[in-house]
């Protein structure tokens, strides 16, 4: 009994073994191949998407559209001038029946003029479709970078463009544009004072007087902002005559009224003289 319990031990471990062996000269499966992915050369915006055929199939619809309203045109001016060359010939007859004949062709003439007006806003749109057709084709046969380089450069012009307009709105600054220019070179005139400030603004007009034997300037320009700008920044000249030179400027609000009389008075009393 042991010796059968044995034996059929034996044999489960060959039937086993002969299972194991026939599996082992099986190759397993082959794993599914991944899906074909390639990966895009370029950056293509969205609208470089735009097919060729499809601007080719949409301008052909556009150019069929126009081809009807024109035959539409046509139709209605000979339409028109039909109307009229019966409303000239009913001008010389009388009577009752010509009379209604008369009215019929004038509002004939007039629903014809409607329509044909009509008819040249939309042949005017039809062509406008037809325009934006035929740049949409030729920009589909670019290349996508030089089209969106393209786009950004449209974009930055519109940017700038906004940034212009917005800069025109500004407050406007109602303040005395006028500075007052301290110790002047003797060889400074205004027409050299006048091409000097003009590097900081519009100079409206420069004037030099004379007061107690020294002179001094009056700078206008055209606005405060720059008159401020001008006393910031242009307190030096740094390339006078060869040297630097120096001003004072402040701001000011009108040019002093100096009275000569009481000048000539004051040096009259002088004890020097």
């Amino acid at each position: 009994m042991q010796r059968n319990i044995l034996n059929s031990f034996a044999n489960e471990e060959f039937e086993d073994s002969q299972s194991n062996s026939a599996l082992d000269g099986e190759l397993p499966p082959r794993p599914a191949l991944p899906k074909a992915y390639t990966t895009p050369t370029i950056f293509a915006p969205s609208f470089a998407t735009f097919e060729v055929s499809d601007a080719k199939d949409a301008l052909k619809q556009y150019e069929t559209n126009l081809e009807n309203v024109n035959e539409e045109l046509r139709k209605i001016q000979t339409r028109i001038k039909e109307t009229i060359k019966i409303a000239d010939a009913l001008n010389e007859k009388s009577g009752d029946t010509a009379k209604a004949l008369k009215k019929r062709c004038s509002d004939n003439l007039k629903t014809f003029t409607t329509h044909f007006e009509l008819l040249i806003k939309k042949k005017r749109t039809a062509v406008l479709l037809k325009q934006k057709a035929e740049r949409k084709l030729q920009t589909s046969k670019l290349n996508p970078v030089t089209l969106q380089k393209t786009q950004l450069d449209r974009d930055l012009d519109l940017y700038n463009a906004h940034g212009r307009k917005q800069a025109t709105h500004k407050v406007l600054d109602l303040r005395p544009a006028l500075i007052k220019v301290k110790n002047l070179h003797e060889k400074m005139s205004e027409v050299i004072l006048k091409a000097f400030f003009q590097n900081y603004g519009k100079v409206v007009s420069v004037e030099i007087v004379k007061v107690n034997n020294a002179r001094e300037a009056y700078v206008r320009f055209s606005d405060r902002q720059q008159a401020e700008q001008a006393v910031s920044q242009a307190q030096t000249w740094k390339d006078f005559q060869g040297a630097t030179w120096e001003f004072k400027l402040e701001l000011i609000d009108k040019i002093p009224t100096i009275n000569q009389d009481d000048t000539e008075l004051e040096h009259a009393f002088d004890t020097d003289n």
